[in-house]
């Protein structure tokens, strides 16, 4: 986790009433506005709207690896338990219909938190089981990190879970592979490990009670623990692939394939090309194709060095791996993800899983091609987000995972009220956080920001609805810096750039892009030298408003300054929000109202919305999302839709949200 830094994320939301997309409120009252009216005003005589209040619309499952998931028939839908989070393990559970994720109760202590468990799914008997894992983490209660190896065995009815008392067990493990044997009519359990020894033993469970099998000089795999199984019901065979056996420094990755025919192990001699030795894969049958699947993993040990997750898919037929290369989008690089496959759709569920920090991303496979189906993008702080019009497509690229260290690189585009991730093709922004974005026209213009210490001055543009970034080395960019406002005035078809933070100080330039050069401006008088502050373009009055942020001294600024695009003028009398908060989330609607949302105060998250006519701040009667900061809003024309926010104590904790929620008049 990085501590002691200025968290706020960079842009604010871009409100533009003239770069196109669908004919708005906005658009429509623009020229029956004098631009120097009263605050006040209302957009050509129309009474102001109501009271706003929240509706949530979207949540979606915290990123995570190593998570117990399994279809369930009866309520027709993968459910997803538990697994680990960037911030430490989870204790929740979700469902997936194949459109919308719900989270489902799940009473306290009733199925502990854990991640890298067995688990097994006795279809006919609707009974699914959970064998071990391992818990690690800091304690409720306080005290230093903890290592928990996990023996009990808990059995799930589909309604509740309970755990399962034998006179017999397997000892404490995680890692172990699970899985349903229906030959034998039983629960199948190999290897594992207690973080300190491998195991080579291989378990069943059947009428109420566990057995040691393949004992003695019987054939059975090596010692290993991260390996993985899965029932062939055409063959009538569990597969097991790979692994990893304890190395003197590091993981022995095994490639060797075992079946097990309900009473006895076999090692396949595989001919052609087989996998490389790999653990924390996944594998699940898939009887559209009627093989063995496998897909991703890793060749190390947790930590896993960055980038050295797998994103190869396999498949096994009996006698041969067959690696596969659908054509088109696909998952990425990723240890520990959840397969399943869903019969009612026909298609295999690949959920989240882990590279460099934990995913939220969810896949689906009809035996030919991938289909992401995906909400929300990873839940990120100082990402930098940009929307071209209201009603129009929002993008937004990178950000920083706080939890994990991690800077992003990843576009997505907000496009008919859903997210679509941007397969770019060609060279890409590298990763960063602290950038800044807006829209001049259908070009996205993403500048600077920060990768790890260093400050990037580069300068990237994203034709709308294309896939091809492309560097502008061809012109001369302002200086490196990150946390700077951006923001398009429409009306003189210009990108405004304030502000930002080099490695030493503060910045109090004005810049302005037209499409063909970058010019410093030189305007008479200009808003003191700040970073996160909020830049806004106001339809009603067609002037850039900047609120906000923070000064020298790590000063809380609440002056609100206009930009008509040659003077800046202080608004005099007017504060940028409720109360002095960092980070808020803010817009002007068709009325030229001031409304604001969330920021934080000090360390201390907030809540609530108000909104300024002119005549001072009012607070708006209503519940919704709890106290963040740094989220965006995407402008739908009649209503605002949220993008993640974070709260933290800026210590030891931090969590981005994986939700949106619904700002309207009602």
């Amino acid at each position: 986790m990085r501590k002691h830094r200025n968290f706020g994320l960079l842009t604010a939301m871009l409100v533009a009433a003239c770069g196109g997309g669908p004919t708005s409120a906005v658009d429509a009252g623009l020229d029956d506005v004098d631009a120097g009216g009263d605050a006040g005003s209302s957009d050509a005589g129309r009474p102001l709207p109501g009271p706003l209040s929240w509706r949530k619309v979207l949540e979606a499952p915290p990123s995570r690896s190593n998570q117990v998931a399994f279809y369930w028939p009866p309520a027709q839908a993968t459910l997803v338990f538990s697994g680990n989070h960037n911030t430490g393990p989870l204790q929740d559970a979700w469902s997936w219909n194949g459109s919308a994720w719900s989270p489902q109760a799940l009473p306290e202590l009733e199925y502990p938190s854990r991640k890298n468990a067995g688990v097994a799914v006795d279809v006919a008997g609707s009974r699914a089981y959970v064998f071990g894992g391992v818990w690690s983490g800091y304690p409720r209660d306080g005290g230093a990190y903890t290592v928990a190896v996990k023996g009990d065995f808990r059995q799930f009815d589909g309604t509740r879970w309970a755990e399962v008392v034998t006179t017999t067990r397997p000892s404490p493990r995680s890692g172990a592979a699970m899985t349903w044997d229906s030959v034998g009519h039983q629960v199948l359990l190999f290897g594992g490990s207690d973080n300190v020894d491998a195991f080579s033993d291989t378990w069943t469970f059947a009428n109420g009670d566990w057995a040691q099998r393949a004992t003695g000089t019987a054939a059975h795999p090596s010692a290993r623990l991260n390996t993985r199984m899965a029932y062939d019901p055409i063959r009538r065979r569990v597969v097991l692939f790979g692994g990893q056996g304890l190395g003197p420094d590091d993981a022995i990755n095994l490639q060797d394939t075992w079946e097990w025919d309900g009473s006895t192990w076999r090692e396949v001699p595989v001919t052609g090309d087989i996998p490389s030795g790999r653990g924390h894969h996944s594998m699940v049958f898939d009887p559209i194709r009627q093989r063995v699947m496998m897909l991703g993993g890793a060749q190390n040990f947790a930590p896993i060095p960055r980038g050295s997750s797998l994103a190869d898919q396999w498949e096994f037929d009996g006698t041969r791996w067959t690696q596969v290369m659908p054509t088109g989008p696909r998952p990425g690089k990723r240890t520990a993800p959840s397969l399943t496959f869903d019969p009612g759709r026909n298609v295999v569920v690949l959920h989240a899983g882990f590279d460099d920090h934990d995913l939220a991303d969810t896949w689906e496979w009809n035996g030919q091609t991938w289909s992401e189906r995906s909400l929300l993008p990873v839940p990120r702080s100082e990402f930098a987000f940009a929307q071209r019009a209201p009603g129009d497509e929002a993008l937004l690229f990178g950000g920083y995972v706080a939890a994990g260290g991690i800077e992003l690189g990843d576009t997505y585009r907000f496009v008919s009220e859903r997210w679509q991730r941007v397969h770019t093709e060609g060279p890409t922004p590298p990763a960063r956080s602290g950038a800044s974005l807006a829209y001049l026209d259908d070009v996205a213009v993403l500048y600077g920001g920060r990768s790890g210490q260093t400050l990037l001055s580069d300068m990237w543009t994203l034709q709308r609805g294309q896939t091809q970034w492309r560097q502008r080395t061809d012109v001369a960019v302002p200086s490196g810096r990150r946390q700077a406002a951006m923001a398009t005035d429409p009306i003189r078809k210009r990108i405004i750039l304030f502000g930002g933070r080099t490695s030493t100080s503060l910045l109090d330039a004005t810049w302005s892009w037209d499409g063909t050069d970058w010019t410093r401006l030189n305007p008479a008088q200009s808003p003191p030298a700040r970073v996160d502050a909020t830049l806004l373009f106001d339809p009603v009055r067609s002037e850039l408003v900047l609120s906000g942020g923070v000064g020298a001294n790590g000063a809380v600024l609440d002056d609100v300054w206009s930009f008509d695009g040659v003077t800046w003028k202080r608004r005099e009398g007017r504060s940028s929000a409720p109360a002095t908060r960092v980070s808020p989330t803010q817009a002007f609607d068709s009325w030229g109202r001031f409304v604001s949302w969330g920021g934080r105060e000090g360390t201390s998250p907030r809540d609530g919305v108000s909104v300024d006519d002119g005549a001072g701040w009012v607070a708006q009667p209503s519940t919704g999302p709890g106290a963040r900061f740094g989220a965006k809003w995407i402008d739908l024309g009649d209503r605002w839709l949220t993008v993640f926010g974070s709260t933290s104590n800026f210590t030891d904790s931090w969590e981005d949200f994986a939700d949106a929620w619904e700002l309207a008049p009602r």
